[in-house]
């Protein structure tokens, strides 16, 4: 064989080896970029990515999420008429949603336009913040269903927790807070009187099922520290007679009256 023949077998060769490498690097980057569009996607709707609270155009949602109806610019309350002219100008007003990734998953109930927050003349639109539990801040004052909660210090806020889809509780290292809606009486806050804001807890489902919570010392129920439940007195069969009264009251009468009451005569000494 001619030293030309086997200067170009020897080329062909290499040109063979440079052709595979070239393929299985483009193959490498095609399976590396599914995987990264994957983990992407998976990273946009994963269950455990943190819900945040921010403001986003009204124009933006879907008529059947917001229950507004924009029509020639403005914007009408979801009503039967139609003629009640909750906005003058849609294109200027943001709406509060909670979104988790990618997804919206609800309305939280605020809203803003270029100079203030809708329904809270005292808010200040710059610096105003919607947090969980139906709590909102700016940087003189805490909220609750548009409300100033009296003496609470929106720097030191902290969410504590949710009862039974009513009761909120929050705390700025001084005091432990509640809001709660749905219960008769309507929307109120109130001080869990006497509550340690560093040991305090919501306590385990059976228990927090009748609004119970506790801190170092001693169980509450909502505002109330309770008179004869001791932190010590809970275990699992607290949760069963808890629930076993509760039971037995609501199948003989149909109701509890006061539902913290009865719970603290169960354990009268």
């Amino acid at each position: 064989m001619g030293i030309l023949e086997q200067f170009k077998n020897k080329w062909h060769i290499i040109g063979m080896g440079t052709v595979f490498i070239l393929l299985t690097i483009v193959l490498s980057l095609l399976v590396y970029s599914r995987y990264l569009v994957s983990n992407e996607s998976e990273r946009l709707s994963s269950p455990g990515d943190e819900i945040q609270y921010v403001f986003v155009p009204l124009l933006s949602l879907p008529e059947e999420m917001t229950h507004y109806t924009v029509r020639d610019g403005k914007v009408y309350a979801d009503s039967a008429s139609g003629e009640i002219v909750h906005y003058p100008d849609a294109s200027d007003l943001e709406v509060s949603v909670a979104r988790q990734g990618d997804s919206i998953l609800h309305l939280t109930g605020y809203e803003r336009d270029s100079e203030r927050v809708l329904g809270m003349p005292e808010a200040d639109r710059d610096t105003f913040q919607v947090k969980d539990g139906g709590y909102a801040l700016d940087k003189n004052h805490v909220y609750s269903n548009r409300l100033i909660i009296s003496g609470f210090n929106p720097d030191r806020f902290r969410f504590i927790g949710v009862l039974r889809h009513e009761e909120s509780f929050a705390t700025d290292g001084s005091q432990v807070y509640i809001s709660a809606c749905g219960i008769p009486g309507g929307c109120w806050t109130g001080i869990v009187a006497g509550a340690d804001p560093k040991t305090f807890v919501l306590l385990p489902e059976a228990l927090s099922n009748v609004g119970l919570t506790r801190d170092k010392d001693h169980i509450y129920c909502n505002t109330n520290q309770l008179q004869h439940l001791d932190p010590e007195d809970l275990s699992s069969s607290t949760s069963e007679m808890v629930d076993e009264a509760i039971r037995a009251e609501l199948a003989e009468h149909g109701y509890i009256g006061e539902s913290c009451a009865f719970v603290d005569e169960l354990f009268r000494k």
